[in-house]
């Protein structure tokens, strides 16, 4: 349809199950000679408060003041637009609607031309609300736990002003960057992934607790995850001391191994007493040897000098026997000097 110079045309919607969550799409084309003319859509919403009193409200949806070659697409989101210029839509009923198109001016006409708007391609649907669904996931590796969640809206409204947040046990700690997740706008149908890194000082399943606040509903998602401790070396350390005392006990307590060791240690004791005695042996001829060479020397010099001692007696009584006959001794001299020489000679003789 087109309009003309100025003009509009409107349609009203009553209906006992109507709500805000409504949708105006059309599409528009406008030829402007006025610098104040405009193709516009306005909404006017016929509403009881709480306490039934009515009201009618209207609001401009959409405006469109420069002149365009080509159709372009619009889309008003009725619950949006009167929540953002009147307030909650909660505290309201929506009794009928009414949407107009229209093309205006202000003041005298000053365009070379009569201006003109074209609406094609309109409707107006029943838009389902903002709903939250969450799905959680995670990713466990040896020192940590990657956490995350998909925020889904399933309604065909966007979501305004997402925060989400992660409840944590005491036991847990976050080391990724951000630990409260912000996001202005989560559209209709789409999805929007978050991520944890968490740590803990003992591995176990911790609770955790995902809140998601929006503009229009919230959500929470109550969950519990593995999460294993980080590796530190004094438990590496222990383990490798108690797997080596583990092998200790298994030497200890086999039979086999201990006879065998026994064996070693007796053969090995053996070893060194026969080198000790080796030792001891070739210490000990030379030793002998040296005592018999020193006795054979003594007794040898011992028989040297007795043969002396019997060849000075003789020759004492071979002196004594010339003395006599020379006549220079007594015979009681020469009998007493006898007498005593040979029995210092049988001494010697039975001495040796």
């Amino acid at each position: 349809m087109a309009i003309q110079h100025d003009g509009e045309i409107s349609q009203t919607i009553e209906r006992q199950d109507l709500s805000f969550y409504l949708e105006l799409s059309y599409e528009v084309r406008s030829v402007l000679y006025d610098p104040t003319a405009s193709a516009s859509s306005e909404i006017t919403y016929y509403v009881t408060d709480q306490t039934g009193r009515g009201d009618v409200i209207a609001i401009v949806g959409h405006a469109q003041t420069e002149r365009q070659t080509s159709f372009e697409r619009v889309k008003v989101n009725l619950f949006g637009l009167f929540r953002g210029n009147v307030g909650p839509p909660e505290a309201f009923t929506l009794k009928k609607v009414k949407i107009t198109l229209r093309l205006t001016f202000q003041g005298l006409p000053l365009g070379v031309a009569p201006s003109l708007a074209y609406f094609r391609n309109v409707s107006l649907k029943r838009m389902n609300p903002v709903r939250l669904a969450l799905k959680e996931r995670y990713r466990e590796s040896i020192n940590q736990t990657v956490f995350s969640v998909i925020i889904i809206n399933v309604g065909d409204l966007d979501a305004s002003n997402i925060i989400v947040r992660l409840d944590l046990s005491p036991d847990l700690s976050i080391i990724s960057e951000k630990m409260i997740f912000q996001r202005p706008i989560l559209e209709g149908n789409s999805s929007w992934e978050v991520s944890w890194t968490l740590v803990s000082k003992s591995s176990g399943k911790y609770p955790l607790t995902v809140r998601v606040n929006t503009d229009q509903t919230e959500r929470q998602l109550q969950t519990r995850i593995p999460v294993q401790k980080p590796e530190q070396k004094a438990t590496s350390q222990n383990i490798t001391t108690t797997s080596s005392r583990s092998d200790y006990a298994q030497i200890h307590f086999n039979p086999m191994l201990i006879v065998a060791i026994i064996a070693g240690v007796v053969i090995v004791i053996v070893i060194v007493f026969a080198k000790r005695h080796a030792a001891s042996t070739s210490m000990a001829v030379p030793a002998i040897k040296e005592e018999a060479k020193s006795r054979i020397e003594s007794s040898r010099k011992i028989t040297e000098e007795a043969e002396k001692k019997t060849e000075d007696y003789q020759r004492y009584l071979n002196r004594l026997e010339e003395l006599k006959a020379q006549g220079k001794i007594s015979e009681k001299v020469y009998a007493r000097l006898m007498q005593e020489y040979k029995k210092r000679l049988e001494n010697e003789a039975n001495g040796s």
